[in-house]
């Protein structure tokens, strides 16, 4: 079943207060349901609400309903640490309002939200359906491959998925139009496909969908890149780079296939020399180590 959540308190209590009304005037009007998820009692008593109410944490709504949400993340375009975090990685995502089927699928803050809302109560589903439609789940072999590297637990310890490193300083922001500042902050920053902390150190992987050369020097420029921004972020952690490929390369042992074979061990040979540790890929859950 969908259901339209609002994240509370808004910091704005008139604004908070018109999302609370909007939620009810939705439900009575349409029959949807609506839900309040409160992370932040800033306005004291909430007024009558027609829908459930749950209390946890910012904390806990992070990690439970945006953090590792690739669906969220699909559906609005962008890693949701990137809207509902602010520049120095604090949890906002109080104020929010998001579309829920299953998990949460949508969201979007502040004025955006009492606008979503105001559509929802004027043409009901149909306001939905212009945010999130939902669709069979295709999961493509990049994200199957991070999926089963996690699984197999090939590394063990705690994964974390689209890792953002990178930014823009402070004074170089303000040498934008404000208009074009979220767009220099997406141009600095970095997404690592995955990390996998333990206490010994932490690992910065890279996926590829098949081990063929371009590939590898792609991956390979990312990962090192990747790597040195991550310590720049965390000095004190010591890091491992890391390439996977979702498939083999299949040689053909036709004339197009003349020499790739032999390239291919030399770029593990170049791989060994750069310390990038690579898995392949065989089978499901299955991973090969190459260096």
């Amino acid at each position: 079943m969908i259901k339209v959540r609002y994240y509370a308190d808004d910091f704005e209590k008139q604004r908070h207060e018109r999302k609370i009304e909007l939620l009810n005037e939705i439900h009575i009007r349409h029959g949807i349901a609506v839900e309040i998820t409160r992370v932040d009692s800033r306005h004291g008593t909430l007024p009558d609400f027609q829908g459930n109410l749950e209390e946890i944490s910012e904390k806990e709504a992070w990690k439970r309903d945006f953090s590792r949400n690739r669906d969220l993340g699909r559906n609005i375009g962008e890693q949701p640490s990137r809207i509902f975090k602010t520049r120095s990685g604090n949890i906002a995502i109080a104020s929010a309002v998001g579309v829920v089927d299953g998990n949460l699928q949508w969201a979007v803050l502040y004025d955006q939200g009492v606008a979503f809302l105001g559509n929802v109560l004027e043409h009901g589903e149909n306001a939905v359906k212009k945010v999130y439609t939902k669709e069979e789940k295709k999961e493509n072999l990049h994200e199957r491959a991070i999926r089963e590297f996690v699984e197999a637990e090939v590394i063990p310890g705690t994964p974390r998925y689209g890792v953002i490193v990178g930014s823009l300083a402070e004074k170089e922001m303000e040498k934008y139009d404000w208009r074009w500042r979220d767009f220099a902050r997406r141009m600095v920053e970095k997404e690592i496909d995955l990390v996998i902390e333990n206490h010994d150190k932490d690992w910065i992987i890279e996926v590829k969908p098949e081990f063929t050369s371009n590939n590898v020097e792609k991956g390979l420029g990312q990962v090192m890149l990747y790597e040195r921004l991550y310590q720049l972020k965390n000095p004190n952690k010591k890091t491992e780079k890391v390439l996977v490929f979702a498939k083999p390369y299949r040689i053909t042992q036709t004339k197009f296939d003349y020499g790739k074979e032999e390239s291919l061990k030399q770029i593990i040979e170049v791989l060994r020399s750069y310390s990038v540790h690579v898995w392949l890929r065989y089978n499901e859950r299955k991973f090969q180590k190459l260096t």
